[in-house]
């Protein structure tokens, strides 16, 4: 029965609103949501961009470490020792 009272209650505070203040209101709330929804897919734009970065920096270090590791393994088949404090190749 409270509840059929609140619904009532409701009903009477909200035909009492006049419609240019329903207006406004709709306004404010749609302004609201389009400012969520740019800064939300901004947001997701930044990051996926960010991943991609990051991405492109870790294949160039693997790159970079494949061409050292070649160099000291091509040391190593040769007969020599890897120094590692100059970074080259010690041959006997």
């Amino acid at each position: 029965m409270s509840f059929l009272l609140a619904i009532k209650a409701a009903r009477e505070i909200i035909s009492r609103v006049p419609w240019q203040m329903w207006l406004v209101i709709s306004l404010v709330v749609a302004f609201l949501g389009f400012g969520w929804y740019n800064r939300s897919v901004g947001y997701r734009e930044g990051s996926s961009e960010a991943v991609t970065e990051i991405k492109d920096a870790n294949e160039k270090a693997l790159e970079k470490a494949d061409r050292a590791s070649d160099r000291v393994r091509k040391c190593y088949a040769t007969g020599g020792t890897w120094d590692v404090a100059h970074g080259v190749c010690d041959h006997p």
